[in-house]
């Protein structure tokens, strides 16, 4: 099988735990074409000093590594910026921790072999090591508010020459603006495979609180009027409610020993 090369896409800003255990994660898989590139927002923690001892590690792994460590205007500005240099035929965008050594292998092979524009699988949401969401990966219609877990989502480089990867204006939400111009366009096939790939470890902007995910679900409207889908508000709710019972039906058991090992330094 001839293998692509994937860019993973990743972002932080303070965040040098989280930072270490995403490279980890990468340098694990056992995908043989990878460039990481990662936009670092002018850390004060150290993460920079981080960065550049990890050089050689993707140099004997054969992986790409560019990374830069500068203001930004928002985690919006500094994907773009990521996306205007990435050099893969596919992209991902990734700040959490990969399931298996596997997992980029498995959504590559399944691109692949489907032949459509974009895959997704399935993750786990963990806290403490313990589950409190599980995505299945499970497509259904995007209009009910269904959407493809980012984290998961190899999707073709080619799409950025149509669209905007992160639109600045969206405080929130902007990969699901991104994903909302995937889904109305006609000539883009996506695939979903019930099968997790990412454990999501939690304190994104999306999932850290009530007033937050309100700001979300403003902008999850915002981006569904501006893409004129009809009814809006029927995919926001069909959105919220898949959310709802994916918290409330998650078995809340623990992590295996193995998997949470991952979400460590």
């Amino acid at each position: 099988m001839n293998y692509p090369l994937i860019s993973i896409l990743s972002v932080f800003k303070n965040d040098k735990k989280m930072l270490k255990l995403v490279m980890n994660s990468v340098l694990e898989q056992n995908y043989p074409y990878v460039e990481h590139i990662i936009m670092d927002g002018a850390s004060t923690d150290g993460s920079a000093d981080l960065l550049k001892q990890y050089e050689e590690k993707y140099k004997q792994k054969g992986y790409g590594f560019v990374w830069k460590s500068e203001e930004d205007r928002n985690a919006s500005h500094a994907y773009n910026k990521a996306a205007a240099i990435l050099k893969g035929d596919y992209f991902i965008q990734f700040s959490n921790v990969f399931v298996s050594e596997n997992s980029l292998k498995f959504l590559a092979e399944e691109i692949i072999d489907s032949g459509c524009n974009g895959v997704a699988a399935g993750y786990i949401f963990q806290k403490n090591g313990q589950v409190t969401r599980r995505w299945s990966g499970k497509q259904l219609p995007w209009r009910w508010g269904w959407m493809c877990a980012t984290e998961t989502f190899l999707v073709s480089s080619k799409s950025l020459a149509k669209y905007t990867l992160a639109e600045e204006s969206f405080k929130r939400s902007y990969d699901y603006n991104f994903q909302l111009s995937l889904f109305t366009d006609p000539d883009f096939t996506i695939k979903s495979v019930p099968v997790p790939v990412t454990i999501f470890i939690a304190g994104g902007e999306s999932n850290s609180g009530i007033r937050n995910n309100l700001k979300c679900i403003k902008y999850d409207y915002i981006a569904l009027k501006n893409h004129k889908v009809f009814f809006p508000i029927f995919t926001v709710l069909g959105k919220c409610m898949m959310a709802f019972f994916g918290y409330l039906l998650a078995s809340r058991s623990k992590l295996s020993p193995e998997l949470d090992k991952k979400t460590h330094e």
